[in-house]
């Protein structure tokens, strides 16, 4: 049964999705820097940009919705968000890269803009691990605004040691990247990368790090975000209105200094957005349950003496099999495809390594049929997988 402490229940990915996480110390929170940045159009060095203060203890999935919260993302956009199996199988998702040693271009260039850096972590709910390499990595545009992506990084071979390690957007948190809010670490970044609208089109990007202009400090305890300054007006999320004649350029001021209230007022302004727009749609079981029935059905008709004749006891019964179907709970709650991608990932890297080798050679040793299996070479291979000397048995 689906319930709240169910980690792989829908209750609990609602809650996850429509809440804020608890109340914490300022001291407890991050002054980041969120940068604008959109393929193939040109910018100024300051760009448009958002400063704010944001919990640690916020999700990737808290931080998506913020992203669309202060560049003025489109509602129905935060709706594909929940929408899991929709994105099973889509090739232009969004997704988070973080990394280590992040080298930065020059302010008088591009403020706060990621050059490069060493792999370290990617998050999405809506690309394959085992798909992203070709999509995921973009080389540098004709203007140079897409960075970070190059030939180098190329999809590891048999041998080699996938460099990116992917982890839940549920479940990692900005604490993770920076577990020291008096002493962060600078040298650490996050690209992200925004929902396609067309397969040739490239993703507009978010490069978030960590910001050193702000000297002012908030006392007290909260867990929304704060905006200290903002600059430009843009839609992160495409234009649905636009006539055949019209542009972004005519809705979009990117120099234009913005007012904090915007965000700020009411204090429970994100709140309000994150609720309003984490909601999931109600599952539609009819088709599975129709589908069980149909298996059921079946299942008796194979069976060898049996049949739909009068005389039969399945047949005579006045009460209809659906009705033993449904006595007991008809759905069990599993993994959510997010859940299921990983685990595929994790499995594929485990067969890569020492130990997945060793648990091949030992299911090579369990089936084989003309001769027995040797408990001392059992004992060696489960040994060597868990990474003792055969000697020491």
């Amino acid at each position: 049964m689906d319930s709240p402490s169910n980690p792989f229940g829908r209750k609990r990915t609602v809650a996850l999705l429509n809440s804020l996480p608890g109340i914490t110390p300022f001291s407890q929170h991050a002054i980041l820097r969120f940068q604008f940045i959109r393929p193939g159009t040109r910018r100024e060095a300051e760009g448009v940009y958002r400063i704010v203060q944001v919990p640690l203890s916020y999700t990737f999935q808290h931080m998506r919705c913020l992203i669309s919260f202060l560049f003025g993302g489109d509602h129905e956009d935060m709706q594909k968000m929940v929408d899991m199996d929709q994105y099973e199988d889509e090739e232009r998702g969004h997704f988070f890269e973080v990394r280590k040693k992040i080298v930065m271009y020059q302010p008088k260039y591009r403020q706060a803009t990621i050059r490069s850096g060493e792999p370290w972590i990617r998050l999405s709910s809506a690309k394959d691990p085992y798909r992203y390499k070709a999509d995921w990595d973009f080389d540098d545009d004709k203007d140079g605004e897409s960075v970070c992506g190059s030939e180098e990084e190329q999809e590891p071979s048999e041998e080699e040691e996938d460099p990116w390690r992917w982890e839940a957007e549920d479940e990692l948190t900005l604490a993770n990247l920076w577990p020291d809010a008096k002493h962060p670490d600078f040298d650490r970044g996050i690209i992200y990368y925004h929902t396609c609208s067309t397969r040739d089109e490239r993703p507009t990007q978010v490069h978030i790090t960590y910001d050193r202009s702000i000297t002012q400090r908030r006392k007290g305890r909260g867990n929304a975000p704060y905006v200290f300054r903002a600059r430009g007006d843009v839609f992160i999320s495409p234009l649905a209105d636009l006539g055949p004649s019209e542009t972004r350029d005519k809705f979009e001021y990117p120099l234009m200094q913005m007012s904090r209230h915007l965000w700020n007022d009411p204090s429970n302004a994100f709140a309000r957005y994150l609720h309003r727009k984490a909601v999931l749609p109600i599952p539609d079981f009819d088709d599975d349950e129709d589908q069980v029935e149909v298996e059921v059905e079946n299942s008796y008709m194979s069976t060898p003496g049996l049949t739909t004749s009068p005389s039969s006891p399945m047949s005579s019964s006045s009460i209809p099999l659906s009705s033993f179907l449904y006595t007991f709970p008809k759905h069990t709650p599993g993994p959510r495809p997010s859940q299921r991608k990983r685990i595929r990932y994790m499995s594929k890297r485990l067969e890569r390594s020492g130990r997945g080798e060793a648990v091949k050679k030992l299911r090579h040793v369990l089936e084989r049929e003309e001769s027995p299996v040797d408990d001392m070479e059992k004992r060696r291979v489960i040994a060597s997988e868990r990474g003792y000397q055969s000697e020491e048995i």
